[in-house]
């Protein structure tokens, strides 16, 4: 988390923080924390951080902490979606690409810009620390990185063989290289109609998500789309924070992650890729993720990294802490269904 707000700079972030079975001293040493680094640098100055505390270890809304961070963010462009417990970390050019992209569509309203979400085999910079990385950076070890994040959740698969959240993020990884082949480092040409094209059939693919003979195809969605959404919608009038949020009660981390984004393009949002801006993690980011630093020495494949977390084995699951069971199918498709009406009412 630390991280990503040094990556942004001196432009404003939002750090809502769950912690469960707290305690006094606990509570005490993340306020110390926060309040050293805003002393220790000026960058901190900038952010909120909002810590929300349970006696216990209880289940909370993703979605609603989500929620919870957009609705304290009072710029016209807002990034979100970054899942921080797989140890992504925007590239160090991100704010600079999401600065441009929002000075170049500022006559405009109602866009949404997708960001890929990548994950490494080899640490990056072959050392024991956190550290963003650089378009230069991904180019040099492009041949070890992969758009497949379950890969190296190192937790036990819960959902069922699908390959339909690895298609849409693999969709997403390419279009974003085509774009970043052609514009930034002109190492090929790409047909602007086809380029469009490919991205008018991923609208159209995340829409026909919201029919309800789709419905329970999609439900588990095991990929948060990384967005830079216009908090200006395409209705004078009417911003995006008010007609199309998170849903607080579809909990669980796979529960249905694409429904914001299909709202918003089924609303009239325009799609568009965010070209040059990624996510990223290497091992070095996903350990410190779990709560622990791996110790590596050069730009090598880690290929223990899933066999120990501190000497034990990881015994938990994407699908931990759903507040709604397969038992209660009814009640999971009325919520859907009411959500994704809720912006026409």
């Amino acid at each position: 988390a630390e991280e990503n707000i040094r990556c942004w700079s001196n432009m404003p972030s939002v750090l809502v923080i769950h912690v469960s079975g707290v305690s006094d001293s606990l509570k005490t040493t993340l306020e110390r924390r926060f309040l050293e680094r805003v002393t220790e640098n000026h960058i901190f100055a900038e952010t909120l951080v909002a810590a929300i505390f349970t006696p216990n270890d209880e289940a909370v809304s993703r979605k609603a902490l989500m929620n919870m961070a957009n609705a304290a963010c009072q710029t016209r462009w807002v990034v979100s979606g970054l899942e921080l417990e797989r140890g992504l970390i925007i590239s160090s050019e991100t704010p600079m690409f999401a600065k441009r992209a929002a000075g170049i569509y500022n006559g405009s309203r109602g866009i949404v810009f997708v960001l890929p979400a990548m994950a490494s085999s080899i640490p990056i910079h072959g050392k024991n620390e956190l550290s963003s990385v650089n378009l230069s950076e991904f180019q040099v070890y492009r041949h070890a990185i992969t758009n497949q994040l379950t890969a190296y959740d190192c937790i036990s698969d819960c959902l069922p063989d699908t390959d339909k959240d690895v298609s849409i993020s693999k969709r997403i990884f390419e279009l974003w290289m085509d774009a970043v082949d052609a514009e930034i480092l002109q190492q090929k040409k790409v047909n602007r109609v086809d380029f469009e094209t490919t991205l008018n059939r991923l609208k159209s693919f995340f829409i026909d998500l919201l029919a309800q003979d789709r419905f329970w195809e999609y439900i588990d969605f095991d990929y948060s789309p990384v967005m830079m959404i216009d908090n200006m919608s395409p209705f004078s009038g009417m911003s995006t924070k008010e007609i199309a949020l998170e849903v607080d009660e579809l909990v669980g981390a796979v529960c249905y992650n694409e429904l914001r984004l299909a709202q918003l393009l089924a609303l009239g949002y325009k799609l568009k890729i965010l070209t040059g801006a990624f996510v990223l993690s290497d091992p070095i980011s996903r350990s410190a993720a779990r709560g622990y630093i791996a110790q590596v020495s050069s730009n090598e494949p880690f290929d223990n990294e899933c066999d120990e977390v501190n000497g034990q084995q990881l015994d938990t699951s994407r699908c931990d802490g759903c507040l709604i069971s397969s038992e209660n199918a009814d009640l999971i498709e009325y919520l859907v269904m009411e959500e994704i009406r809720r912006p026409m009412k």
